[in-house]
């Protein structure tokens, strides 16, 4: 039975069931079969789409472009330094954030927003800067769907793609292990990679380990929801600092750095 999904926000991959989520994925194989043929469709003919970009990007931008225009649409893609929008909606200080997106459902039929905003504490570690709550904020004002292009804790289409290669390789993916794994890079990550795949990889009945060195503590709640969707699907779901023995039956493995977590 067919999912109506028309309207929807995709925020985080936990805001939708596994169903909803495999309509996505289904639809996704089709077009990818299809290849260049899906231009024909123009299912987004004459669809303005506005992605706005208050961190930089290459991957992202290029492949949210990409789709658009090839489904017959095009992308407004402005500066956001550019805007007079005022993220943290004090008075005097530009446009807030509910009439920016009240405006913009007048012109467009989408958002994506992408804000990994992090903020650095007094012992200088990096936490994240209330991104995610922006774009909730942001989806709440407006009318049109708005799409997480990635903050500090969710980067939804980024790991629907990554069960869509787990999926392409193993089939089902229900019962395999997969292990997300602190590992050591000269530029410091955010979370929302190894959050975000965490948590879609319970929601497919996969067995979930995190395995990091002392201190580098994913995001407590964020992981307290992976353990309850790992619980629900009947799979194992455990954190180790000990990177060999997690390893032991590991089906996928993801390596990722991310930053140091420190008491507040």
């Amino acid at each position: 039975m067919t999912i109506n999904l028309k309207g929807r926000d995709f925020l985080a991959t936990s805001d939708w069931t596994k169903s909803e989520l495999d309509q996505v994925l289904d639809l996704t194989v089709q077009f990818k079969r299809m290849g260049t043929a899906s231009r024909s469709l123009d299912i987004l003919k004459g669809k303005p789409v506005l992605l706005l970009f208050f961190r930089r990007s290459t991957r992202t931008r290029t492949s949210f472009t990409a789709a658009t225009q090839e489904l017959g649409g095009f992308v407004q893609c402005p500066d956001p330094a550019d805007l007079r929008l005022n993220l943290e909606e004090k008075p005097g200080a530009g446009e807030s954030l509910k009439d920016t997106a009240r405006v913009v459902e007048r012109y467009v039929d989408a958002v994506g927003i992408r804000i990994l905003a992090p903020i650095v504490d007094e012992a200088g570690a990096p936490r994240d800067g209330g991104g995610d709550a922006i774009v909730r904020k942001f989806a709440d004002y407006t009318k049109v769907p708005v799409i997480n292009m990635a903050t500090c804790l969710h980067h939804p289409t980024q790991v629907l793609a990554d069960v869509m290669a787990m999926k392409e390789k193993l089939g089902d993916v229900r019962g395999k292990k997969i292990v997300m794994m602190w590992a050591y890079l000269p530029i410091l990550r955010a979370w929302q990679s190894p959050l975000s795949d965490a948590l879609i990889s319970a929601t497919y009945g996969m067995d979930v380990a995190v395995v990091y060195p002392e201190g580098y503590a994913l995001d407590a709640p964020a992981m307290s929801l992976v353990q309850k969707e790992c619980t629900k699907a009947g799979r194992k779901f455990e954190i180790s600092h000990n990177l060999k023995k997690a390893l032991e039956g590991t089906d996928v493995v993801f390596p990722r750095n991310w930053w140091l977590k420190t008491e507040s």
